[in-house]
């Protein structure tokens, strides 16, 4: 029987100490001060849209004739000039050749020196007036310094069957001015 009473005590104990405790956070919810009313004086601002002047809009085109024995064509985008960089954001590429011929891309940037390839992602778009046609457009950010060439490098397998083609590269983006040493 002594148990049962420890037990009972024990459990009496613990349920008071809940309801204390329960009290206590209900007390400090319930007194909690309510929502105010709060004014708000808005004074029109003038609103301009300012374009950045570093910020210099670009975009080029080049695009080659692939003839029937060559593997690969390269073109000149364009020359980064003097005191510009050039910030590529969006690149497309297309091309056709006779059917069963696959195709690759890139265009080649100069940073601080070193010249790197970047690969388009070429994806097959069917034949198209008896012609195998393929399309990239992706965005990303590349970079050429100035002075340097951005380079379009067109390619198809070596094993490719007769015929030639047609290809073409666009980049978009802008030169940026960086002081001249």
């Amino acid at each position: 029987m002594n148990k049962f009473k420890n037990y009972l005590f024990s459990a009496v104990c613990c349920m008071a100490l809940l309801l204390i405790t329960a009290s206590i956070h209900v007390g400090q919810a319930v007194g909690a001060p309510g929502p105010q009313n709060v004014n708000v004086i808005n004074t029109p601002l003038p609103v301009k849209e300012v374009a950045n002047p570093a910020f210099q809009p670009f975009q080029a085109q080049g695009a080659a004739i692939v003839e029937f024995t060559e593997s690969s064509k390269s073109f000149t985008l364009v020359t980064v000039p003097p005191g510009k960089r050039l910030v590529i954001e969006y690149a497309e590429a297309g091309g056709f050749f006779a059917d069963g011929t696959k195709m690759s891309a890139v265009i080649t940037t100069t940073v601080g020196g070193i010249t790197i390839q970047h690969q388009l992602v070429m994806i097959e778009q069917g034949i198209l007036s008896g012609s195998l046609t393929f399309a990239a457009a992706q965005p990303m950010r590349l970079y050429a310094d100035p002075g340097t060439s951005v380079i379009g490098i067109v390619s198809r397998g070596e094993d490719h069957p007769p015929g030639g083609g047609g290809w073409g590269v666009t980049i978009s983006g802008y030169f940026v001015d960086i002081p001249l040493p």
